[in-house]
């Protein structure tokens, strides 16, 4: 009963927690990163596993070989395979608390446990099943019994074992979860004494020597580098206030860090000073220098910067800030205990929708809506999903006859059109479809009978009949030759200006024959966007098999092109009157910060081939594809 009454705010919101966390256990559907490693569990023995399935990656093994094991007991059940990561999430909470009681006050663990609760980023990460929120659990769990060795003078055995358990795990898990145990453990050699550096150096060399295994795998996988776009990955270079961009994040995401910085301030204000001490500065330390080697590695080396391998040495930066969120009187800690839970708690669950927009994912969405759909409607569709493999497929246990996209994306284009073009059932179903593939749908279905849109699902049913009104994608730019708005379109001698529409005889000597012109920065506001050219033209006497349509662009000075695409009449089908509407699309990419204020945007017909045939449109618009995704971090 002591033990109740002296814990018992932290017990109250431990309790919300695991309700808000376990609430949705039997409903969470895997990421396409979680589909990743569970694709790669299906080996015959360990060795395999760790050969095929952990060295290729760029992980080690750890998250890898819990997923092994998990899925041969328990097969692909997705509440078995996350309920590991959960408790991780939950135990971390309480090694955050612990360490706010032992090494500062009841106050800074009970502020810790709130930012480990409801900051969206720990909510986020602890149903998946990838290494991340074991990072946070690792992390947390090593500062703790460092501090009790290093500060707390606590010779205890189990500390010293913990310690380099919680090392090891960490090494294992994720190679930035390591360089923190690393930069953690060799600070730890500043402060040692007669009465523990003995331990401490037994306990580092054990720890060396347990990770020699798979020293093998990791020396391997370093050699890949990373996974940025010049190792052929996804990943740009951090930009240079990506610093306060994760500390807007972890702090609860868009002006939350403004709500924490008042509470700070408050709080110096009222203690007059501020206590300096080795051990709140280490924490500090701890995570600007993880930070700054991870920032400059994926600027001189190769890209390995993102939120979610941010959080191992998030944790120090989280407990170092809690420990200013206290007074001296008990009535402002309860205020801003209670206010920041709020704070946070209506940024997730509220303002960010987290069950709504995040527990289900369009992987399996996809499968389980369409086989509703259509035992609903009693009916047919053509269905392409463009985000799926045989393993979902396999597991969905639906029976779906489903295209699934292995093709490249300039394959598929054509794929596609001639898929969609064909196909002589009621209702066409698609599963993350970039916009150019919602366009062509339109040309074929007219009317869009759904479109679910979250953070996690992307899914649209078009229909060839109408249905009740379904919102479709946002238009934030819209320009046609009669209607240009800010864009500046080419005015050929050749050209013949019709009220809605016009016509340009385009020969054999023209290559170049049509163009228009904008600023990036006008028809583009934000990452994630899709800039889509329309362009519409009627054949003479042969289908014009290599024209092209074409989005360039390039700095002001038109020395240096940042993206280029094109696609091809070929790629379309040929209507009855011989027109043809065709498409391109540049999709803003994680780029596009860098570029925004120097860049201009090219819109251009390329008779490649030197044919003849007539233009009769070029239409430019942005579309705001999946802002839920996109802007979730905001």
């Amino acid at each position: 009963m002591k033990f109740f009454k002296e814990h018992i705010i932290f017990i109250f919101l431990v309790s919300i927690t695991v309700l808000l966390r376990l609430f949705p256990l039997f409903d969470y559907q895997f990421t396409l990163d979680e589909w990743s490693g569970l694709g790669r569990t299906r080996f015959d023995n360990f060795s395999d596993l760790l050969e095929h399935g952990v060295k290729i990656d760029a992980h080690p093994a750890f998250v890898q070989a819990l997923l092994y094991f998990t899925v041969k007991i328990f097969g692909f059940t997705n509440w078995i395979i996350k309920l590991p990561f959960l408790i991780f999430s939950l135990t971390s909470i309480f090694y955050a608390y612990l360490f706010g009681i032992r090494n500062f006050s009841k106050q800074s663990g009970l502020v810790a446990t709130v930012f480990y609760s409801f900051s969206l980023i720990f909510v986020y990460y602890a149903p998946i099943a990838r290494m991340y929120i074991p990072g946070v659990f690792f992390s947390t769990a090593l500062l703790f019994h460092f501090y009790e060795i290093i500060f707390n003078k606590n010779n205890s055995i189990k500390h010293f074992i913990l310690f380099g358990l919680f090392a090891l795990l960490s090494g294992l898990n994720q190679h930035v979860n390591a360089l923190f145990a690393l930069t953690l453990a060799a600070t730890g050699f500043i402060f040692l004494n007669k009465e523990n550096k003995f331990k401490y150096l037994i306990t580092c060399i054990v720890t060396a020597v347990l990770y020699l295994p798979h020293l093998p795998i990791t020396l391997y996988q370093l050699k890949i580098g990373g996974v940025g776009f010049q190792q052929g990955g996804w990943l740009p270079e951090p930009e240079p206030g990506a610093l306060f961009q994760f500390l807007k994040v972890i702090l609860g995401t868009g002006k939350s860090w403004l709500i924490v910085l008042l509470l700070l301030i408050l709080c110096m204000f009222l203690n007059r000073t501020i206590q300096l001490s080795k051990k709140r500065y280490l924490l500090l330390f701890l995570f600007l220098l993880n930070y700054f080697v991870i920032y400059f590695y994926s600027v001189y080396r190769a890209p390995v910067f993102q939120y979610s391998v941010m959080l191992f040495s998030g944790t120090a930066f989280i407990l170092f800030i809690s420990t200013f969120l206290h007074t001296k009187f008990v009535s402002i800690n309860l205020l801003i205990v209670i206010s920041i839970s709020g704070l946070l708690l209506y940024k997730t669950y509220l303002k960010k929708n987290y069950l709504s927009e995040s527990v289900q994912n369009t992987y399996e969405y996809q499968f389980d809506q369409s086989a509703q759909f259509l035992k609903e409607n009693n009916t047919e569709a053509g269905i392409v999903f463009f985000d799926a493999d045989t393993l979902m497929q396999e597991l969905s246990q639906t029976n779906l006859n489903c295209k699934i996209t292995k093709d490249s994306a300039a394959q598929y284009l054509t794929n596609f059109t001639e898929y969609v073009s064909e196909l002589h059932t009621p209702y066409l179903i698609l599963g993350t479809a970039e916009p150019i593939y919602s366009e062509i749908a339109v040309q074929y279905f007219p009317y869009l009978i759904q479109n679910k849109q979250t953070q996690g699902v992307n899914y649209k049913i078009f229909g060839k009949e109408k249905a009740a009104f379904c919102k479709i994608d946002e238009e934030i730019f819209h320009s046609t030759f009669h209607s240009p708005g800010s864009v500046i379109y080419d005015d050929p001698i050749k050209l013949q200006k019709k009220n809605n529409s016009f016509a340009l005889e385009v020969d054999s000597i023209t290559e170049f024959p049509f163009a228009a012109r904008i600023p990036l920065n006008e028809i583009a506001t934000t990452e994630g966007q899709v800039v889509l050219a329309e362009g519409q033209i009627k054949m003479k006497n042969k289908v014009a098999l290599n024209a092209q349509l074409c989005i360039s662009i390039m700095n002001s000075k038109g020395d240096s092109t940042y993206f280029f695409t094109s696609t091809k009449i070929s790629d379309f089908k040929l209507n009855k009157d011989s027109t043809l509407k065709l498409f391109a699309q540049a999709f803003m990419g994680t780029e596009f910060n860098k570029i925004r204020e120097d860049a201009r945007v090219t819109f251009f017909f390329w008779n490649i081939s030197k044919e003849n045939f007539e233009i009769q449109a070029l239409n430019i618009k942005t579309i705001d594809y999946w802002k839920n995704k996109w802007n979730f971090w905001n």
